[in-house]
Formats: structure tokens, sequence, C-alpha cells
């Protein structure tokens, strides 16, 4: 776990100063592409599994403190998802495009995948659409 922590602070510092290595690696690929679209500090980085395919999520902090979020392609580098984080569903940005209450995606949620939730998130989307993760 250490070694983790270590490396993402390398990578938070490769954000922050724009130093980045020859895009020889998928995440190298993937935090210069971030880096291109968000400069800010690198707060989480994890390697997901989604189905057969590997997944690098980059979370983003920006000099305004906002968080972003990307997904990039393990094998390519490429990013196929960005979006915002807010801290509560009041956020007007949040607000203007909700579709659906909380309490209806939590339902839908667990009817799909029974458990309990742990927490939720509350994200805007590239295209400005509201969501529940």
């Amino acid at each position: 776990m250490k070694k983790m922590n270590v490396y993402v602070a390398a990578l938070g510092f490769a954000l922050t100063t724009g130093v980045v290595h020859a895009a020889t690696q998928p995440l190298d690929a993937c935090i210069a592409a971030v880096q291109k679209q968000k400069p800010g500090e690198l707060v989480k980085l994890e390697k997901l599994a989604v189905g057969k395919k590997a997944i690098f999520e980059l979370e983003v902090k920006d000099a305004a403190g906002a968080e972003w979020e990307f997904m990039c392609d393990a094998k390519n580098g490429k990013i196929t998802e960005q979006e915002s984080e807010v801290t509560n569903a009041d956020a007007e940005s949040f607000k203007k495009n909700l579709k659906v209450s909380e309490a209806d995606a939590t339902a839908t949620a667990l009817k799909a995948h029974p458990g309990k939730v742990q927490e939720v998130e509350y994200e805007i989307e590239a295209n400005g659409d509201a969501s529940y993760e």
C-alpha cells in the first residue's frame, strides 16, 4: 500500500508540474490526456475491470478546487468518459439537468444489485447530464 501512495503522489506531482514522460505506456498516455483536458492535482488513481476491459480511473482536483473524474482505456490510453463531481444534490449545476430522484436511482441500483448503498456521489457528465454514482 505504501508503494501505491508514493506512486500516486508522484503522478500528482507530474500533473501539477507539467512533467509527463513520453507516452510509451497506456497509463502515461492517460495521464497526458487528462493533463491536457484538465490540469490539476491527481487525487486518486485506480485500475478497474469493467467486464473484460481494464480501465484506469483518474480523479483530478483543478485549481478552483473542483473534482473531475476520467475513465481511460488501460489498453490504448484513450479517455472514454469525463465527469465532474459536486458535493451534494442541491448544487445548481446538478439540479438543472436532474431527471431521476435519488430515491428512484437508489431503488433501481438495489433492484439490479441487492445490498446496501455505502455512498452516493453526484456527478455531472461531459454533456451536462446529472447522474448518481
